[in-house]
Protein backbone atom coordinates (compact mmCIF):
# COMPACT_ATOMS: atom_id res chain seq x y z
CA UNK A 1 0.00 0.00 0.00
CA UNK A 2 1.37 3.41 -0.97
CA UNK A 3 0.86 5.91 1.86
CA UNK A 4 0.68 8.87 -0.51
CA UNK A 5 -1.98 7.23 -2.69
CA UNK A 6 -4.03 6.37 0.40
CA UNK A 7 -3.82 9.95 1.73
CA UNK A 8 -4.78 11.33 -1.67
CA UNK A 9 -7.85 9.07 -1.73
CA UNK A 10 -8.80 10.18 1.80
CA UNK A 11 -8.36 13.82 0.78
CA UNK A 12 -10.61 13.33 -2.25
CA UNK A 13 -13.28 11.69 -0.07
CA UNK A 14 -13.03 14.51 2.48
CA UNK A 15 -13.15 17.24 -0.17
CA UNK A 16 -16.17 15.62 -1.81
CA UNK A 17 -18.15 16.33 1.35
CA UNK A 18 -18.98 12.71 2.10
CA UNK A 19 -20.38 11.99 5.50
CA UNK A 20 -17.83 10.02 7.62
CA UNK A 21 -20.66 7.96 9.12
CA UNK A 22 -21.72 6.85 5.64
CA UNK A 23 -18.15 5.80 4.90
CA UNK A 24 -17.91 3.79 8.13
CA UNK A 25 -21.27 2.18 7.40
CA UNK A 26 -19.99 1.08 3.97
CA UNK A 27 -16.89 -0.46 5.59
CA UNK A 28 -18.80 -2.28 8.32
CA UNK A 29 -21.34 -3.68 5.85
CA UNK A 30 -18.46 -5.43 4.11
CA UNK A 31 -17.53 -7.41 7.23
CA UNK A 32 -14.80 -5.06 8.41
CA UNK A 33 -16.02 -4.59 12.02
CA UNK A 34 -13.61 -7.11 13.57
CA UNK A 35 -10.67 -5.70 11.65
CA UNK A 36 -11.60 -2.15 12.59
CA UNK A 37 -11.77 -3.02 16.31
CA UNK A 38 -8.43 -4.80 16.10
CA UNK A 39 -6.86 -1.84 14.30
CA UNK A 40 -8.31 0.58 16.84
CA UNK A 41 -6.73 -1.32 19.74
CA UNK A 42 -3.40 -1.56 17.96
CA UNK A 43 -3.40 2.17 17.15
CA UNK A 44 -4.28 3.10 20.74
CA UNK A 45 -1.33 1.04 21.97
CA UNK A 46 1.03 2.61 19.44
CA UNK A 47 -0.13 6.19 20.08
CA UNK A 48 1.32 6.23 23.61
CA UNK A 49 -0.83 9.10 24.85
CA UNK A 50 -0.52 11.37 21.80
CA UNK A 51 -3.66 12.84 20.30
CA UNK A 52 -5.03 10.92 17.32
CA UNK A 53 -4.05 13.77 14.99
CA UNK A 54 -0.48 13.91 16.33
CA UNK A 55 -0.10 10.17 16.01
CA UNK A 56 -1.53 9.95 12.50
CA UNK A 57 0.62 12.81 11.23
CA UNK A 58 3.77 11.30 12.74
CA UNK A 59 2.95 7.89 11.29
CA UNK A 60 2.39 9.42 7.85
CA UNK A 61 5.77 11.21 8.01
CA UNK A 62 7.55 8.03 9.10
CA UNK A 63 6.03 6.14 6.20
CA UNK A 64 7.13 8.60 3.53
CA UNK A 65 4.09 10.82 3.02
CA UNK A 66 4.84 13.92 0.99
CA UNK A 67 4.65 17.36 2.61
CA UNK A 68 1.55 18.15 0.56
CA UNK A 69 -0.20 14.99 1.76
CA UNK A 70 0.79 15.69 5.37
CA UNK A 71 -0.70 19.17 5.04
CA UNK A 72 -3.90 17.67 3.61
CA UNK A 73 -4.10 15.19 6.49
CA UNK A 74 -3.58 17.99 9.00
CA UNK A 75 -6.40 19.94 7.34
CA UNK A 76 -8.73 16.92 7.46
CA UNK A 77 -7.85 16.22 11.11
CA UNK A 78 -8.18 19.87 12.11
CA UNK A 79 -4.55 19.92 13.29
CA UNK A 80 -2.33 22.96 13.10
Amino acid sequence: MDINQTIQQLTMLYDSGRNPQQLMQMITQNGGVGQINQMKTQIQNMAQGRTPAEFILQLAKQNGATDENIQNLARILGAK
